[in-house]
């Protein structure tokens, strides 16, 4: 479901965000190329929003369930505390290759722990002190 934002505050946010950098740029257009729903992607704002509240934390630990094609794991990974990680859980193997491209694009893999499977069985494995988490799979 998507959420129609006002003509004119979409046009507000996009003048006051900043400017989408390369590696983003390079996964967005690798996702609606390689992608039958490319619009389940987070966009722009979006991916600007989660960096934002990212840097904000500044977590050590954030859990994302439903990677998709990794923009916002990477727009999340990018605040992470210098030592911290982001586990972020995919259902749909299909996306694996292209999630790691793009991980590995990013300059931030090494922050990056890719897990598949149910959130359900994958979760109860994490030990450690939770700091944000990101729930961007079907609910």
């Amino acid at each position: 479901m998507s959420l129609e934002i006002d003509p004119l505050i979409r046009l507000y946010c996009e003048k006051m965000s900043s400017e989408i950098n390369p590696a983003l740029s390079s996964i967005e257009k690798s996702t609606f190329l390689n992608t039958v729903k490319p619009y389940d992607a987070s966009d722009h704002m979006q991916g600007r929003l989660l960096a934002m509240l990212s840097h904000i934390i500044a977590p050590k630990l954030i859990v994302e369930i439903g990677t998709f094609t990794g923009y916002a794991t990477v727009c999340l990974a990018s605040g992470l505390q210098e030592d911290g990680r982001i586990i972020t859980i995919e259902s749909n193997r299909e996306f694996e290759h292209l999630i790691q491209q793009h991980i590995l694009q990013s300059g931030l893999s090494h922050k990056v722990e890719l897990r598949f499977g149910s959130a359900i069985e994958e979760l109860p494995k994490i030990r450690e002190s939770i700091d944000m988490v990101f729930i961007d799979a079907r609910k």
